[in-house]
């Protein structure tokens, strides 16, 4: 392993230097054979105590300052010269003065723990000890994960949610933790780490493994009872190996049965199942449901009995046909993630009355008027990226307005699906249509795919745009030209008779993507923005040619990209 780690360094250029740092001197040996290493010596008293004074932020001129210089000394001494140590208690006690709170750490029993003389440990147990009692709570939370696991932040937060572990007071705190933990004891079980199940005992509350799908599902069957069921709160599953295997929950009613009625996270993700027990609508303190990557084709509706589900995710369930008909009673849904349920034809009616939800990944606009583009009018709180498809269901531009995609300011990237369906007459309705589209200001990525106009609306060239960076351009079959990208606004016409024209666009476009838009046979190159990195052009036959004709070329910062 060290060899292969070793092999892309040695292609560096002359010069390069690489510093290992490791406090094992073993390690050291194996990377300098000929002990041709530093070895560095521990911080002095001294040392350590100018260290602790800059992170307690206690100044030696204040009153204070005489009666906790002897405490904070004999602090110092126990993190025998270890600046990691010295750093960890003297951030613990930054800006607090009182003498009961030092003697507090100078005498706290973790101390004792040391091993080997490390004296590391026992310092971050001591800043964990005195944690509020809300922080241990998350900080624990991440022991279900497995060692050296790359948290996703926002996949954290959404289980704290679940769990009811974040104080909304504290939510920009609570988002920078991301650290592994060893102190949970019986409350936490993590298969990978323990190994043996009889670990499990009814204080278990939050239940993870990492390990071999067919071993984990045989031993958990034999290891519930109702003594653990009725208290487990998290059942997640952290294996890649599921796929291959099936198991049919309904006969499996170790998973759903009645007993699990503190339940508050199960994950099933990557689990080959098809569908979900009615016995799932029994788990109302269910807040956080994940069955993604799992072949389901169906849910049932008493899932829409969970009025406490905030996290619903089920991204590349390929074979899910449709959503339970009743979503719109999951008032306290914050997060749906349907991306990549390519066989789910129309959302269920009424998704307007879900007022909380922060992220909704997808919306197929339905037939209907009660599932049509006008259930997201209220859905102002959606942020992140958002995918509305099926537009060809749209009649006309007053059902598009009423979709208010102005309103949506925390949106940053659009995209915006038709089905191509037949021919169309009506031109100017599907224009019309796209206007009324037309999102915030904010966007920073917008997608158009199958669109069916011939031209594009003016919003897509106002100035306002701004943040636009990047532009896709996808199937437009029956557009004949580009869209204008960057119309100067009123206010800077006047500067182009003292200045010469530097291109009329206003955007700070740094992408266009054009794809299969085969009426397209020309472009103003001076509309082009001056910002623009990367044009491509894809099975584009008439604007290809033109451009070949032309003889243009990638120019100054633009790369073009060209595929006929």
């Amino acid at each position: 392993m060290w060899e292969d780690f070793l092999k892309p360094f040695r292609h560096g250029n002359n010069g390069s230097k690489i510093l290992l740092t490791t406090r094992n001197e073993n390690v050291a040996s194996v990377f300098t054979p000929n002990n041709l290493h530093y070895r560095l010596n521990l911080l002095s008293k001294e040392d350590c105590w100018l260290l602790f004074l800059k992170h307690s932020s206690v100044s030696t001129n204040s009153k204070q300052y005489t009666t906790l210089e002897p405490i904070g000394r004999k602090i110092v001494e126990k993190c025998k010269g270890l600046p990691l140590a010295v750093k960890t208690l003297g951030g613990l006690l930054r800006n607090k003065y009182n003498e009961g709170a030092w003697e507090n750490i100078l005498e706290c029993k973790i101390w004792e723990l040391s091993e080997d003389d490390n004296m590391i440990v026992p310092a971050l147990r001591v800043s964990y000890h005195y944690l509020p009692s809300y922080l241990k709570r998350c900080f624990i939370y991440c022991s279900l994960f497995p060692e050296d696991y790359e948290f996703d932040k926002d996949e954290l937060i959404l289980l704290w949610m679940a769990e009811d572990l974040l104080q909304s007071k504290e939510n920009n705190a609570l988002e920078k933790i991301g650290c592994q933990c060893f102190f949970a004891g019986k409350f936490y079980f993590k298969h990978k780490e323990f190994g043996h199940l009889h670990k499990i005992d009814n204080k278990t509350r939050h239940l993870s493994y990492a390990t071999k799908y067919e071993d984990s599902i045989k031993l958990f069957r034999g290891a519930y009872n109702g003594a653990i069921a009725i208290h487990i709160r998290t059942f997640s599953d952290l294996t890649w190996l599921c796929y291959g295997q099936s198991i049919d929950i309904e006969s499996d009613s170790w998973l759903l049965r009645q007993q699990f009625v503190c339940l508050r996270v199960m994950s099933f993700k990557h689990f080959s199942i098809e569908s979900l027990p009615d016995s799932i609508g029994e788990l109302i303190h269910l807040r956080y449901l994940n069955v993604s990557n799992t072949p389901i084709v169906t849910l049932s509706e008493s899932l829409c009995k969970l009025y406490n589900l905030q996290t619903l995710k089920l991204r590349n369930c390929f074979k899910l046909e449709m959503l339970p008909s009743r979503m719109q009673d999951l008032v306290n849904l914050h997060y749906l993630d349907i991306r990549g349920a390519f066989c789910l034809k129309e959302m269920p009616k009424e998704m307007s009355k879900l007022k909380h939800l922060n992220f909704l990944s997808d919306y197929i606009v339905g037939k209907h008027e009660e599932n049509g583009i006008r259930e997201l009018g209220t859905l102002d709180n959606l942020h992140g990226s958002f995918c509305i498809s099926n537009l060809e269901n749209i009649k006309n531009s007053g059902e598009a307005l009423k979709a208010k995609m102005g309103n949506k300011k925390h949106i940053n990237t659009l995209t915006l699906n038709w089905l191509p369906k037949g021919n169309i007459d009506d031109f100017q309705n599907e224009r019309d249509i796209l206007d009324k589209l037309q999102p915030h200001e904010n966007l920073k990525e917008l997608s158009i795919e199958g669109y069916r106009g011939e031209t594009f609306p003016d919003w897509l060239g106002l100035s306002c745009y701004s943040n636009l960076t990047k532009l896709n351009l996808y199937f437009c079959m029956n557009s004949c030209e580009l869209p204008s990208l960057g119309q100067l606004p009123l206010y800077s016409i006047w500067r182009f008779l003292i200045l010469p024209p530097l291109g009329l666009a206003a955007l700070h476009l740094e992408q266009l993507y054009i794809n299969k838009c085969p009426e397209i046979d020309c472009f103003d190159e001076k509309c082009l923005p001056q910002s623009l990195e990367t044009l491509e052009i894809k099975q584009c036959q008439k604007l290809a040619s033109w451009i070949t004709s032309k003889g243009l070329q990638s120019q100054g910062r633009t790369r073009l990209i060209l595929d006929q």
